[in-house]
């Protein structure tokens, strides 16, 4: 779902603006992981899972360049790697 979900943000974010992309995807991962509580059979919960990385996929392909937006250059490199890190530590 994420990697999937990279691509159609993205490109959301490209045409329509990286605000918007991230607002929505932020949304439809935060309703699916709050329906995904609720699921009561296996193919749901994995359904609702693909749907929550579809979600998560957007926010990595559009929170890297929104962050770097209000970071100064000298120090873009390592904040940058810090948020990357981060998301692999959870």
């Amino acid at each position: 779902g994420m990697a999937f979900g990279s691509l159609v943000w993205g490109r959301l974010a490209d045409f329509k603006g990286r605000k918007l992309a991230f607002s929505i995807s932020f949304i439809w991962f935060g309703l699916f992981g709050f329906i995904t509580a609720f699921t009561q059979e296996l193919w749901q919960l994995l359904v609702c899972i693909g749907m929550v990385g579809f979600g998560v996929g957007g926010n990595l392909a559009v929170d890297g360049t929104y962050f770097a937006e209000f970071i100064s250059s000298e120090n873009r490199g390592s904040k940058s790697t810090m948020l990357s890190i981060f998301w692999s530590v959870g």
